[in-house]
């Protein structure tokens, strides 16, 4: 009996000492998981970034950042009624660099539907073109966008 003790307890502690192990190899992996999120999360933001912008080229000699600010928007909020609503405003921000801008949206919807417009807005007599900038690239969807969201109205 006394033998059959020892073995038992030299079973639980062997079993104890397993899960321990599995223990510290569990964390090891989460720990390794953890920077590779946190490096994906920054890749991640890069990538999401360049869907929510759009380049705007062909400027004229001196289109502002609020003119062109007000294209996208007024053009926008026609399409999507509820980015009219205070904290929802479709554009975020506007970069112009000379003859090309960099416009940023909301969301990679706005960008997708603004994207639409290449070469049906002229302003200050320039037609402009918009394109993807050179950092797209084209994401799988995720679903939590908005919903119906193809283009602009009437646009094909």
């Amino acid at each position: 009996q006394m033998v059959m003790r020892q073995q038992m307890l030299l079973q639980q502690q062997l079993m104890m000492a397993q899960q321990q192990a599995a223990v510290l190899q569990a964390q090891q992996v989460m720990s390794k998981a953890t920077k590779a999120q946190t490096g994906n999360a920054r890749l991640q933001e890069k990538q999401l970034k360049a869907q929510r912008e759009l380049f705007v080229g062909n400027l004229a000699p001196g289109v502002g950042e609020q003119s062109l600010y007000q294209v996208f928007h007024s053009a926008l909020i026609a399409a999507f009624p509820q980015a009219g609503q205070p904290g929802h405003e479709p554009v975020l921000k506007v970069a112009l660099n000379g003859r090309f801008a960099f416009v940023e949206f909301r969301v990679p919807e706005y960008a997708t539907a603004a994207l639409q417009l290449s070469g049906q807005i002229a302003l200050m007599g320039n037609t402009l073109k918009i394109a993807r900038p050179a950092s797209y690239v084209e994401m799988p969807m995720m679903g939590g966008g908005l919903a119906g969201v193809g283009g602009m109205p009437g646009h094909s």
